[in-house]
């Protein structure tokens, strides 16, 4: 009886507390959650501004050398969660290592579609020699034209 609600609304949004925000990020599913924490860490693949889908998939959705598809739509909906622009496409050659013994490693030549997890603006019209650069310390088999 004694409560002030004159400010209270019932037509505007709850507000986001901290728990609030703890039990949706809890509602996601594990891949989601790995991808928010690594992104947030700056750990592994993300410890670049740029990442590629390809890279994405290859960490968070292989299992027992197939792609999991549940997992790969769960690793790209977090990445679009977490505000990742998708960009240019980029040609990259990297050493391929095969996984199983006595194979030979090959140069592969592809052409990958870039992420940018943050500094958006950055690499939004960069030039392709720093986003090679840049995608090197994720993916150190990267070959660049010094290597």
């Amino acid at each position: 009886m004694h409560r002030d609600l004159s400010s209270f609304s019932r037509h505007s949004k709850p507000p986001v507390t901290q728990c609030k925000k703890d039990l949706a990020f809890s509602s996601k599913s594990l891949v989601e959650q790995k991808v928010f924490d690594d992104i947030d860490e700056r750990t592994g693949i993300f410890a670049s501004d740029l990442v590629t889908q390809d890279l994405v998939i290859e960490k968070y959705a292989k299992n027992d050398w197939k792609i999991d598809k549940a997992k790969e739509s769960a690793a790209v909906h977090a990445l679009h969660n977490m505000g990742a622009n998708t960009g240019c496409r980029l040609r990259v050659k990297f050493k391929y290592s095969p996984t199983y013994p006595g194979g030979a490693e090959k140069i592969v030549n592809e052409s990958w579609r870039m992420w940018s997890v943050r500094n958006h603006e950055r690499w939004r019209g960069a030039p392709s020699d720093e986003m090679r650069a840049e995608l090197k310390k994720a993916h150190p088999d990267l070959i660049l034209k010094d290597d």
